[in-house]
Formats: C-alpha cells, sequence, structure tokens
C-alpha cells in the first residue's frame, strides 16, 4: 500500500512547499501559478513554468475536467505577493493539452492511486516578455540518483483546512533524489523521487504544488505530480520531463 497520497488540481483540493524558503520575485521568473476565476471564488489549483512566451508546462491531472462560462484559468507571473487582477499581472489560459497517453485512476473501487504521463501544456492568451524561459533537461532519470535538486511550488504552507491569504510568495524545497519504492513504481512510471535534505524533514510539496517544477543546474528535470505519506515519512514524486521532450517540442513548434 502507498499510505495516504496526495494530489492537487482544480477538482478538488488544490499540492504547496510546507516549511519551504521564499522565492524572491526575479528568482524564477518563468514560474507561475495556476488559478482559477468564477464568479464566486478566485483559487489557485496548480503551479506551472513558462517554455516559451507563449506555452507552459504543468501537471496533466492539473487540467480542469469541467469548463464552463463562468470559470476561467489564469496564469499568474511576476508579484505573487499582491492582488494579481490589481497588478495585471495575469493572463488566461485558452488552450491545454494534456499528453495522450496520461491515465488516472483513483476511485472508491480501486484506491490506491495509479498515475501515468502526469504531464501537460498550457498555452495563454497573449505572449510572456520574460527575462528567463525554464530550460528542459534531456538527462536520463536513472543518472540523477543522489543529486541534490530543489522545487518550486505555489500552493498551500500551512497545510488543510488552513485559510491563507491568495498574496503570497513561491515557496522553495531542498531534497536529493532517491530510488523510487517498488509500489510507486508500479503505480507510476517515467517518474522520480525525492526525499527532503536531513535537516529538513518536515519539508515537502502540498496542495497546490502540482506542477511546479523540479530542478537541477537550473535546467527543469521533473514535474511535481503527488506526495506519498506513509507513516511520518513523505517521498515526494515528480514526473520526469526527459522522455516527453520530443512530445514537448512538437507541440509548441506545431502550434507557433
Amino acid at each position: 500500500m502507498l499510505g495516504t497520497v496526495r494530489m492537487s488540481g482544480p477538482d478538488g483540493i488544490s499540492l504547496r512547499v510546507i516549511h519551504g524558503n521564499s522565492v524572491k520575485e526575479d528568482e524564477f521568473p518563468y514560474v507561475v501559478v495556476l488559478i482559477a476565476k468564477n464568479v464566486w471564488s478566485l483559487s489557485r489549483i496548480c503551479t506551472g513554468s513558462m517554455l516559451t512566451a507563449d506555452w507552459g508546462l504543468s501537471a496533466g491531472h492539473c487540467k480542469p475536467i469541467i469548463t464552463t462560462e463562468y470559470t476561467s484559468i489564469y496564469a499568474w507571473y511576476g508579484n505573487f505577493t499582491q492582488w494579481p487582477f490589481h497588478s495585471n499581472k495575469c493572463i488566461p489560459v485558452v488552450e491545454w493539452k494534456v499528453h495522450p497517453a496520461y491515465r488516472l485512476l483513483n476511485t472508491d473501487d480501486h484506491p490506491d492511486l495509479l498515475v501515468d504521463n502526469d504531464i501537460s501544456l498550457f498555452r495563454i492568451e497573449a505572449s510572456l516578455k520574460l527575462t528567463r524561459y525554464a530550460r528542459l533537461s534531456a538527462v536520463d532519470r536513472g543518472s540523477l540518483l543522489g543529486l541534490p535538486v530543489i522545487y518550486i511550488g505555489g500552493g498551500s504552507t500551512k497545510g488543510k483546512n488552513y485559510y491563507e491569504p491568495m498574496e503570497r510568495p513561491l515557496k522553495k524545497g531542498e531534497g536529493a533524489i532517491i530510488s523510487c519504492s517498488v509500489d510507486i513504481r508500479m503505480k507510476s512510471r517515467h517518474v522520480v523521487c525525492i526525499n527532503p535534505k536531513c535537516d529538513l524533514k518536515i519539508q515537502y510539496p502540498w496542495y497546490g504544488d502540482s506542477g511546479g517544477p523540479l530542478i537541477h543546474g537550473e535546467q527543469i528535470i521533473g514535474v511535481c505530480s503527488y506526495v506519498v505519506d506513509v507513516g511520518d515519512v513523505h517521498q515526494s514524486v515528480f514526473v520526469s520531463t526527459s522522455p516527453f521532450i520530443d512530445w514537448i517540442s512538437f507541440v509548441i513548434h506545431s502550434k507557433t
């Protein structure tokens, strides 16, 4: 059994770096927060990374399952400590491409999570000029074991059932790549697993961090998918980006 599994997305409680460090505004300019707005509410649902002026990268399960004329998704960028519609730093998401082999099984009849190819691309309405865009690593995930990494998230910092204002900075966590457990490898392919640093055992992604980048050497090597709790141990699971680089390139260059 995988223990408790957490995922975020627009259809439920939206994963955020618990006990992480705040990110400076210009530190990772390509990281955006994906927000859902309707006539009743405004909420952070996931995190993403802008690869170009028009296309961003996130998790497959972040795509809204149900969209209506009353709900819109925006990419919020820049200063996250100011209300996005006052600072005019949000752009509508007009297209969302989930990997064609993405699948998610998590039902009452099958309580254990099974997720594959949890990766997606989104396109924004107007081009976003940034000082720096995200770069993807093509290094095979098998060669990354033991390396230090950081991950960025824009979700909750206090955990479930705690109120937090919309205006709050991105958070940064640190860890190292480890071998995924047999159970996780049976549930998900093309993933890398992260343990926090020894002195940061309480640091891990949380609701709203899904889709956020896993970074090594200034390049993205993964996208936040879910977190597994087994007792007091938090093992973070990220989708490796290297197997999907050809698909990402095809989508971006066939649409621009």
